[in-house]
Parts: structure tokens; sequence; C-alpha cells
């Protein structure tokens, strides 16, 4: 398939690091052509003693039937390069974190304040059974 500029000039190896394709489709549109009579003649290929010879019949210019104009639709890619803002965001969105580390960063929390929370727990109960054994 063809690839194209935004200028429809062709491109050979697009970099689809800096830019992106679009698929498209270039019209062409062919001219009608008239018919033309096929033009021949012969030709001695042999001559016998006898008097008899070979004959080939050569063409000078071949028929061509006549055809109605038409449109052709090729399909084709055009290349559109990203811009300078584009590059940049995308290079941020690299170094962004997905979904998928924002979760387990959210649950390597939630295990950390789960952790704190029992060792809270335990600390009040020994600090409650110390005070009922004070009292006592």
């Amino acid at each position: 398939m063809e690839i194209y500029n935004e200028q429809m000039a062709p491109v050979e190896n697009p970099d689809l690091r800096l830019g992106w394709l679009e698929d498209s489709v270039r019209r062409v549109t062919h001219e009608a052509t008239p018919a033309v009579r096929e033009v021949w003649h012969y030709e001695t290929v042999a001559e016998y003693p006898n008097g008899g010879r070979d004959v080939a019949r050569v063409v000078d210019v071949p028929g061509v039937s006549a055809r109605e104009a038409w449109e052709e639709s090729i399909p084709i890619r055009i290349y559109h390069p990203y811009t300078q803002e584009e590059l940049e965001e995308m290079e941020e969105a690299k170094n962004r974190p997905t979904q998928e580390e924002r979760l387990q960063r959210m649950e390597e929390a939630m295990s950390r304040v789960t952790a704190t929370l029992a060792q809270m727990e335990a600390d009040v109960c020994t600090a409650l059974a110390w005070l009922t054994q004070k009292e006592a």
C-alpha cells in the first residue's frame, strides 16, 4: 500500500514513533480511449523453388477497443507527523504510572495502614490490661 504525507508526496519509511497513519483513498481518473483499428501486413518468411512461399501476419499497430472514461479508487495511507506538544504529552504519559501500578501502590499503603492499626490495637489492649491490673 502506498504511503503519502499530508502534501501527497510519497513517503518510503514513515517513523511511527513520530507520527501516525490514516487510511484513505486516492482517486485516479482515466480518460476515455477511442477505438483504434489494427493495422497489419504480410511478410514473406520463406520462399520455395516451385514459387510457393510461407508468409506471416505482422501487426504494425495493435487494435484497441474503445473505453469510456472511468475512475479508480486506490487505497492509500496518509502519514501525519505528531506535533511537538503531542510528542511531549506522549513522553509524559510514558512516565506516568499505569492504573495497575497505582492500584498496587494503594494496596501496599492499605497493608501498611492495616498493620499499623493492628499494632495500635495490640498496644491499646496491652495498656488496658496494664491499667486493669494496676487498679486491682
